[in-house]
């Protein structure tokens, strides 16, 4: 069973869309209709001026309902694992004895608060595991868990480590920044058997409360596959080239940074239809030249776009 994807939950009812003028109107119609019929005509007309005093008091007073439901809205948007933050959702978190880790971002919270229900399995689903190791260290960035043979289960590990600049190759560095972004002293890179976060989990993870008995508990580091996409876009005089570029790289690559998870295959229409931006007609694309398939354990990381563009008259 895989987590919801949070992001894609509509705005609860209880969220309100707020318009000042909206409730304005609303308290003018109020205070208007409060008069006899005969008088609401001069007391609309009243109300229309700016310098009218009991226009300003309306102001003011709509001005502060506002600012009220804004209020409400906000304190029902904290009690909510999809929209709380700082906190907001620690305290939520709490309800299911998860704290945050040091430096744990918002979105790693939310996603560790929906595999904590797994954490009360008495045997072994792949979300139980997952969450164990996350739970061990902060860098511990995803993990998958599957079955090879019975009683035989693997647990594969994508963490994050920081490397001296000097000793990383140009494609530890390209990985690291599709997966984790910059680091502003050293590049950010996976993670080894090595480093601190897969030492960790896998200390948690061989943990007699963790632990399922009976079990040949096996980790490993996840495997990466890389790959880099090279296309050209079609476009018809008018459009700036450049623009066109630069949007379809950057739709990319939020697309590619996406789909970098574990089991998720690459398919080539994603791609083709994520570098069709406004402007293009069509798009070529030359790498990667089929799909990637991704199994347990495994994840592919777009490490390069290179877009070109060619202006084709119709």
């Amino acid at each position: 069973m895989s987590i919801i994807d949070l992001s894609r939950l509509p705005v609860p009812a209880v969220i309100e869309t707020l318009d000042y003028e909206t409730l304005l109107a609303e308290r003018k119609a109020a205070l208007i209709a409060l008069f006899p019929a005969d008088q609401q005509a001069a007391i609309a007309q009243t109300l229309e001026l700016e310098s009218e005093p009991l226009t300003k008091h309306l102001q003011e007073n709509a001005y502060r309902e506002l600012i009220l439901r804004q209020r409400i809205n906000e304190a029902a948007q904290a009690g909510m694992v999809a929209t709380a933050m700082g906190a907001d959702l620690d305290n939520i978190a709490a309800r299911y004895q998860i704290t945050r880790l040091p430096g744990e971002p918002d979105a790693a919270l939310r996603e560790r608060i929906q595999l904590a229900f797994y954490q009360v399995s008495a045997t072994g689903p792949r979300n139980r595991y997952r969450l164990a190791a996350r739970n061990a260290h902060p860098d511990v960035v995803a993990a998958d868990a599957w079955m090879t043979t019975p009683g035989v289960v693997y647990v594969g590990l994508l963490t994050r480590d920081v490397a001296a600049a000097d000793t990383v190759s140009d494609e530890q560095r390209a990985i690291g920044q599709a997966l984790f972004g910059n680091n502003e002293t050293e590049p950010y890179v996976p993670g080894t058997r090595n480093s601190p976060a897969f030492a960790a989990a896998h200390t948690h993870l061989f943990d007699d409360d963790t632990r399922v008995l009976g079990v040949d508990l096996r980790v490993r580091e996840a495997v990466i596959k890389p790959y880099q996409v090279t296309g050209t876009l079609i476009v018809p005089p008018g459009p700036d080239p450049a623009q066109v570029a630069s949007e379809a790289r950057a739709k990319l690559a939020a697309v590619a940074r996406s789909l970098a998870q574990f089991r998720v295959d690459i398919h080539l229409p994603a791609l083709k239809a994520a570098l069709l931006v406004n402007g293009a007609r069509t798009v070529q694309l030359d790498q990667p030249v089929a799909d990637i398939t991704c199994g347990p354990g495994e994840l592919a990381v777009c490490t390069a776009i290179d877009v070109t563009v060619e202006v084709r008259h119709d």
